[in-house]
């Protein structure tokens, strides 16, 4: 994004390359580091627009890259795509009835399993060694709440406990090339695939 920012910036006379080929010969080669400061004003030479509120935002900061607003300069559409499904905050060893780890803080973990549990059932789902039982999990208890019952096995004694799953968004990007991109765009995308600039 950062390539292509600069490329479209500047009608694809300069690129990502001429600050790295800059960080080589102004600093690597003559025996010293660079600050934050310095790699930033390498970036404005290079003639990308508002490099620290970039910075800010998206590598200091925590906002979300803007990949709608950026990958379309390079003729790149871009899908977006969000999915909400249950969570009980496990992991699995080699088996997928044998708990590899709960997550810190997460509702297996506030319900009482733990690591080296075997999992006989998760509501009305037999769990089995060797079957991943989480999409029929997610697929029958969507839009539930409340606690499922968890029947586990540990150190040779059978139990239930009751766990509240939670739910976690998942959003998907995909991309791809676009088919009437702007002559600019093709311009950069073209740049980039071949890694040259226009002089």
């Amino acid at each position: 994004m950062l390539d292509i920012s600069i490329r479209d910036a500047t009608n694809n006379r300069h690129s990502l390359d001429e600050v790295t080929r800059n960080l080589y010969t102004r600093f690597y080669k003559q025996g010293k580091g660079f600050r934050t400061a310095d790699l930033l004003a390498l970036f404005s030479e290079a003639g990308m627009p508002d490099i620290n509120g970039f910075y800010q935002r998206y590598i200091n900061g925590r906002d979300s890259l803007p990949y709608e607003q950026i990958l379309p300069k390079a003729g790149i559409a871009v899908q977006r795509t969000s999915q909400t499904s249950l969570v009980l905050g496990v992991s699995f060893g080699g088996a997928t009835n044998v708990l590899g780890g709960v997550m810190d803080g997460g509702p297996a973990q506030q319900a009482g399993l733990q690591a080296g549990d075997t999992i006989v059932s998760v509501g009305d789902i037999t769990v089995k060694p060797d079957e991943d039982w989480g999409p029929t999990f997610r697929s029958r208890y969507a839009g539930k709440t409340g606690p499922v019952p968890v029947v586990l096995r540990r150190d040779g004694k059978e139990m239930t406990v009751n766990v509240t799953p939670t739910q976690r968004t998942l959003t998907r990007l995909e991309l791809s090339r676009m088919t009437n991109p702007t002559p600019k765009a093709a311009k950069v995308w073209q740049g980039i695939a071949t890694g040259t600039v226009d002089k």
